[in-house]
This record gives structure tokens, sequence and C-alpha cells, in this order.
């Protein structure tokens, strides 16, 4: 199962190098959706995490010092020109790809100059390395969640089922909508 197992885990590589790499250099240029991290103090209790008070975090550039234990959320900011509909992904440091907003089966429309800080509270983990946020805004309501994967790992799958997955989980949409160049950011 060896050769399989890498190929597996450079398949989940090159999904995740795509998501990364995903970009609309048209509207690259001009205003689109920008993300704010925000560092969180508090602590986690049995009702859930109870904060005692927030913190911006800046910088000049697009790279954000977190150490592992430390708390975050976002504060997203529509500045597209248009209404859109916004979705966050986490893309970690072990492969996995994970939609951080919207809540599943949610879509919000975020209005142009419209922000919203997402009351979610995240912790950082390992392992240690970049960890991506990418946020991808659109004007028709969008559903990503095929782009969700768990990160690699080493499975406890029987050489069947994962044949079984790959003979028959991948399926063709039947209809795709082409998105023109202003339409996403």
């Amino acid at each position: 199962r060896g050769p399989q197992k890498v190929a597996e885990a450079l398949d989940q590589l090159a999904r995740l190098r795509a998501l990364k790499a995903l970009s609309n250099e048209v509207r690259a240029g001009g205003q689109g959706i920008r993300i704010t991290p925000i560092r969180v103090f508090g602590k986690m209790t049995e009702e859930g995490f109870k904060s005692e008070r927030d913190e911006v975090v800046s910088s000049d550039g697009l790279d954000f010092g977190f150490d592992q234990g430390e708390y975050f959320k976002f504060k997203i900011e529509n500045q597209s020109g248009k209404d859109m509909y916004v979705t966050l992904f986490d893309l970690s440091t072990d492969g996995s790809i994970q939609m951080l907003y919207p809540p599943e089966g949610a879509g919000e429309l975020v209005k142009n100059g419209d922000q919203i800080t997402l009351q979610s509270v995240f912790e950082t983990t390992g392992p240690a390395g970049y960890e991506t946020f990418k946020i991808i805004g659109t004007t028709d309501q969008t559903n990503f969640s095929f782009l969700t994967q768990k990160g690699v790992s080493r499975g406890t799958r029987s050489p069947l089922e994962s044949l079984m997955e790959l003979a028959l989980v991948r399926t063709r949409a039947k209809v795709t909508k082409v998105a023109s160049v202003d339409d996403w950011t």
C-alpha cells in the first residue's frame, strides 16, 4: 500500500497548492475582500471559550506570527465594489483544507462596504509551519465544500475501501457555470 499512500498524499498536496495559488489577476490590482486576524485572549471553559479581550494583529505584510496554543478569529471586509458571498478556507500545515466560514449550510451575503467579525474562535495547533487562510468572494452563492479534505495521515482503511473510493467517488457535475472575471475575487 506504500505507493498508493504516496499517490494519495501527492494528490492532496496538489489540491492544496492549487487552491493556495488560485487568484483572479484581473481583480488583484483593485479592491477585494480584506481579512484581518484578531488575537483573542481568554480560556476554554466547560461552557465554551471565555474571551477576556481582543487585539487586532497588525503587520505590514501578509504574514502574521502566532505560537501554537494561541486563539484567534477574523474580521472580513468587503471592499470589492459588489455584494459578495464569502468563503474562508484554512489550508493547514497537515495538508487539510477546512471551510471556516460560512457555517455549514449557510450562505451569507456581505454587502459592499460592510464588514463582519466571525464569532468562532480558533486555536493554533501543530504541526508547526505556515498555515494559509484563503478567502474567495463570489457574486453568486457557491458551495465550495467539495474543496475540503482531511490531513495527510496514516489511514486505517483496507485496500478494498481505498480502491472502491477511487473507483466510485469521482463524479462529474452535470452543469458547469463559468464565472466571468468580475464575478469573483
